[in-house]
């Protein structure tokens, strides 16, 4: 019997302890042991991503190809072609638009500090382009229109006892730079937590109150001034690089604190949350006037879609001064889809602009459609376009094909219709940016005041043989020759 009656109060101990166990893990899983302000800023560190969630974006990868741009570089480009314009206009120049195929390329390179551009329009397999190239380490900037005048090359270079001493700037400025941004990232993570001690938290309706009292306001905004001073050297050395008169940043950050310090309030917002997901935050302002800014942002999430709903008010006296609201709705699922309007209204609901974008894409087949349209004052556009996603590598790189884009205005002037195709690739650069190709020419004074007789003759034959093979005749769309050449002239 007694050995039943111990091995009854064992198993009761045990069952206890396992309840206990796991309510203490449920518990924690839920925040319960978490103070208010910390389970405050975790639903407020949600805000970032929330806000830039697409559901197009997550299919595409555009997060992280954006990141690695910004990290290593990138390669754009956009063709447009078949371009019509009904409405009124020269016809010679609308039939022109038709026949013309115009591309934009940009690359960047981040690393290595070089980018080039190139712009071209073309038909008939003859084109006119201008190309561009910068090298920052080189100190050069190049220029080159090769259908005007072949194997050409204009740079402009820094003189070689110039150009060693630029580059030692620069590696002066980046070296400093650098070493501010590092000591600037520690101070701000030590003013943070100083920060974040000093704000008060309280729990309301839904979720919490944050409030930073004026006196921590302060406290930081003075540091920054301490900042200044304890890195005198390194901001000084910055300023005279960058050609500002040196301790001016100090001088003004003295000039204007007493009046920042003296002007600052305790400053309240509200973060609403729902098991540890962030739905909303909302701020209200109150100037000398009395008026109420209202700021808040609201965020929903279902099963196949989430949204945001930012808005944005001035109220005084009960009345709604003016009004923003920016909605977004993302849809998953077979079809990315994305849904965002914008409209501003004034005083007495007066709407001043009101616009709306959507966006759908079907990950079968990867079609795509995309309608726009904006009104405000006598004026609304309307643009419809269908096309298809291709080159698709998430991440890296995406192709947007639109074959048919139309757009429609309507104004007191009247009404005009635009139709055209388009194919835009955007992606991270792979590879090298490549320095223009030809004779390398000097620009100098020299160069600008013997250009046109140099090279004039050259450029206006060719340019006027391109536009023959466009089927164009150069003296009906430039006008006579003679007033041409001075134009011309006058311009280089």
């Amino acid at each position: 019997m007694g050995n039943k009656k111990r091995r009854l109060i064992i198993l009761l101990v045990a069952i206890v302890v396992g309840v206990l166990a796991a309510s203490v893990g449920v518990m924690a899983a839920f925040g319960v042991f978490k103070t208010d302000k910390v389970k405050a800023f975790e639903l407020l560190m949600q805000a970032p991503q929330k806000l830039s969630q697409t559901s197009t974006g997550d299919y595409l990868g555009t997060g992280d190809m954006n990141k690695a741009m910004l990290e290593r570089g990138m390669d754009v480009s956009m063709k447009v072609s078949h371009v019509k314009v009904n409405g009124e206009g020269e016809e010679e120049f609308a039939s022109l638009l038709e026949k013309l195929q115009f591309d934009l390329g940009i690359q960047l390179d981040v690393k290595n500090q070089k980018g080039r551009m190139n712009l071209c329009a073309g038909a008939e397999e003859s084109n006119i382009s201008l190309q561009t190239y910068a090298s920052l380490a080189d100190t050069k900037v190049s220029i080159a229109a090769p259908e005007l005048l072949a194997n050409k090359v204009f740079t402009l270079a820094a003189k070689e006892d110039t150009k060693k001493d630029e580059v030692q700037k620069i590696q002066n400025f980046v070296e400093q730079f650098s070493k501010l941004k590092e000591d600037f990232n520690k101070y701000i993570e030590e003013q943070g937590n100083s920060v974040y001690e000093g704000i008060v938290c309280e729990a309301i309706e839904g979720g919490y109150r944050l409030t930073i009292p004026k006196d921590v306001t302060n406290d930081f905004l003075n540091s920054l001034s301490d900042f200044a001073e304890e890195k005198k050297e390194s901001i000084e050395a910055l300023e005279e690089l960058c050609k500002i008169e040196k301790g001016s940043i100090a001088t003004e950050l003295k000039k204007i604190l007493p009046q920042l310090t003296a002007d600052t309030t305790d400053f309240s917002f509200d973060v609403f949350g729902d098991r540890g997901i962030l739905t909303g935050l909302k701020a209200v302002l109150k100037d000398k006037s009395l008026a109420e800014v209202i700021f808040t942002i609201n965020f929903s999430e279902k099963e196949n879609q989430f949204s945001r709903n930012l808005a944005f008010s001035v109220v005084q006296d009960g009345n709604t001064l003016a009004k923003a609201e920016l909605k977004c709705n993302s849809v998953t699922g077979n079809t990315c889809k994305e849904d965002i309007s914008c409209k501003a209204t004034g005083e007495n609901g007066v709407v001043l602009v009101d616009m709306q974008a959507i966006m759908e894409i079907e990950k079968a087949t990867n079609a795509m459609k995309l309608t726009m349209s904006r009104e405000v004052e006598n004026s609304k556009m309307k643009m419809t376009a269908n096309g298809s996603i291709k080159n698709l590598e998430k991440g890296k790189c995406v192709t947007f094909q639109y074959d048919d884009i139309n757009v429609k205005n309507e104004s007191l002037d009247g009404t005009q219709e635009y139709s055209l195709s388009a194919e835009i690739t955007e992606g991270v650069l792979d590879g090298e940016v490549l320095a223009l190709k030809g004779e390398e020419v000097a620009i100098n004074d020299e160069l600008i005041n013997s250009f046109d007789e140099k090279y004039g003759q050259e450029m206006m034959l060719s340019f006027y043989t391109i536009l023959t093979k466009w089927g164009v005749d150069p003296t009906t769309l430039l006008g006579s020759q003679d007033g041409e050449e001075e134009s011309f002239g006058g311009a280089v």
